[in-house]
């Protein structure tokens, strides 16, 4: 558990969340944060109407305070003029300051649109809006025409197929800068009878980005402008098939294969000569090709199986065009570097077994190989990768009082680069995990899980005996946990929860299984509360936190104690659930921080939430 985790950080469930409107506020620490939210949905007969407002403020308290803000606003009205067309007005606003960045930090859109819906059928609309965009980033205040295009088709009836199409375009035409963004997605569904069926997906995608950054003073005066324009070209092209197989029951199998390309540009408007990065464009290509063959097997009535195949293959290319810069055969050379081909096979299976009515068993496997491979001579980043994970979860029910779990899981992950300048980096990690848990809950006004937990991570080179410099490296840990709620009358009840983790580092010798340990660790939480609950949705709680980390380190092999932390302290939580569409939460801990025993700060963390549906 974190020491500086806020105490009941529970949500507010709410039938209709796209109803909810909300306030918070949440200090943590030097880190104080106020949020709001406003959703509103009106229909009548003609008018439909919607209002989303989401508005966040985050100060981080320090010698130059960290400031962010955020808003996010969207308001549509919607008018019915016929049954085939609506009128429709839209607002959209994003608004980000940021003092800790630069060029970025302050950001503003705000854009109006008007426009028609058609909708001939009920499985088909098309949509034209056309307004107004104000744009502002830093010092530059832009502002122009904007519209927007739609068309969607859902299960349109083509011969034997099963058509939908998604399709939009937007673009914004503010003087020195026109970004836009596009999309559209094919889907083609064919059942051929018996179980069988296919899908075929195609996607297209683009999006233009532009943004003003620096420029120096000499070409500012020159050109009459005060920022330079970076812009950002990107495009994706995907195509995917399906074809599932539900023979029967008992049986079904399913292959799927696709391809990608993706495509991107970035760039600068003016080439500054004080700016290196502008004076060259950049382009990435990525190339991706994917199958994979699952299968679903009920092989009896108890024991069901998940077998899956996958194998993927990316190429990744960087380029850099012609540039009148005198070290473009550089530039070229550091692009080439970064091109890498990775192939990846991965084969996995998942049994569930429900042996007994009492006793079930959950079973997880999975091996993968990674080829990471780069084409530039220069680039000794080629490597292979080998991961193989095994996990096991067995539940047994003694009677509907105690129920045990027990878990399992084994991880081996090998490393292996094929160059000579990195294979000192080849090694070995090994991880174990133990987990038992127990639940026993004798009645209604008494429940407790206690779990306990072991670890262990080794890292091993593989040139352990070749060299004597080269370290091996242990992590171990046990763990301890108790969670418990005991209802001392039909208002009252105690919750408690508790723990206790030991971790150990260290070198290793793997061959003769010899640690030598150097640092220790034994963290202690525990945290009593009582809540008090009244016949009108009031709940008061108090309790008190603690939390202690002591660190060692191993001199002639004893543990000598270098630092204790602690933060301990009262515990406060009030909620409040006046209806189903009311409901407030208060939360708060005062934090008394030590270190070595002595207080060096005392801090007060606070959680307000409050949620409502107008």
């Amino acid at each position: 558990m974190n020491a500086q985790e806020i105490i009941h950080p529970s949500p507010l469930p709410f039938a209709d969340s796209l109803q909810l409107s909300s306030l918070s506020f949440t200090r943590v620490l030097n880190t104080y944060v106020w949020s709001g939210d406003f959703q509103k949905e009106m229909h009548g007969q003609i008018w439909n109407a919607e209002v989303h407002q989401h508005i966040r403020s985050r100060l981080v308290k320090s010698d130059q305070n960290a400031i962010q803000d955020e808003y996010q606003g969207f308001i549509s009205l919607n008018a019915r003029l016929s049954e085939e067309w609506n009128l429709q007005l839209k607002n959209v606003s994003n608004v980000l300051a940021d003092n800790r960045v630069i060029d970025l930090g302050r950001m503003a859109q705000h854009q109006v649109l008007t426009g028609f819906e058609y909708l001939p059928t009920g499985s088909v609309k098309g949509e034209v809006f056309g307004g107004y965009e104000l744009n502002s980033q830093e010092d530059e205040r832009d502002q122009g025409f904007a519209y927007a295009l739609g068309f969607d088709a859902h299960r349109v009836k083509l011969d034997e197929f099963d058509a939908s199409l998604q399709s939009s375009w937007n673009q914004s035409f503010l003087g020195r800068r026109n970004p836009r963004t596009g999309d559209a997605k094919l889907i083609l569904l064919r059942d051929f009878g018996g179980g069988v069926s296919d899908s075929l997906v195609i996607n297209y995608g683009t999006q233009r980005s532009e943004f003003y950054t620096g420029l120096s003073s000499s070409y500012q005066n020159s050109l009459g402008v005060q920022h330079n324009i970076f812009h950002r070209n990107a495009g994706v092209f995907e195509i995917m098939n399906q074809t599932k197989y539900g023979l029967d029951r008992s049986f079904s199998m399913s292959t799927s294969f696709g391809l990608s390309n993706r495509l991107i540009e970035r760039g600068y408007r003016f080439k500054d000569d004080l700016n290196p990065a502008s004076l060259t464009d950049s382009r990435i290509q990525e190339m991706q090709f994917f199958g994979t063959v699952s299968l679903l097997w009920s092989l009896f009535d108890w024991l069901d199986a998940d077998i899956r195949l996958l194998y993927s293959e990316r190429d990744e290319r960087y380029s850099v065009p012609d540039a009148p810069v005198p070290n473009i055969e550089q530039l070229r050379a550091q692009a080439n570097k970064l091109e890498n081909t990775a192939q990846r096979t991965m084969f996995s299976t998942a049994l569930n077994a429900s042996v007994t009515q009492n006793d079930s068993i959950h079973l997880v496997s999975s091996i993968s190989i990674l080829r990471y491979d780069t084409p530039d001579v220069l680039n000794t980043d080629d490597r292979d990768e080998l991961l193989i994970t095994s996990g096991i979860d067995i539940l047994h029910r003694f009677s509907s009082r105690v129920l045990l779990t027990l878990s399992a899981d084994l991880t081996l992950f090998h490393l292996v680069y094929l160059f000579q300048e990195q294979s000192a980096n080849n090694n070995w990690n090994r991880v174990i995990r133990l987990s038992p848990s127990i639940e026993y809950v004798p009645s209604s006004w008494f429940r407790t899980v206690a779990r306990a937990g072991v670890l262990a991570n080794y890292t091993i080179s593989d040139y352990e005996q070749q060299s004597a410099s080269i370290r091996n490296f242990s992590y171990r840990q046990a763990m301890w946990s108790d969670s418990t709620v005991l209802r001392l009358s039909e208002r009252i009840e105690c919750n408690f929860s508790g723990s206790l983790r030991i971790f150990e580092r260290g070198t290793l010798k793997w061959k003769e299984f010899k640690e030598k340990p150097e640092e220790y660790f034994m963290e202690k939480t525990f945290w009593p509360e009582f809540i008090w609950s009244s016949t009108m949705g009031l709940k008061i709680g108090f309790g008190f936190r603690y939390f202690g980390q002591d660190s060692y380190k191993y001199q002639n092999n004893q543990r000598i104690l270098t630092q204790g932390i602690e933060a301990l302290g009262p515990t406060v939580f009030m909620e409040w659930l006046g209806s189903s569409t009311e409901k407030i939460t208060l939360s708060g801990w005062r934090e008394e921080q030590k270190y070595n025993g002595t207080t060096k700060a005392t801090i007060s963390n606070l959680s307000i939430q409050i949620g409502f549906v107008l």
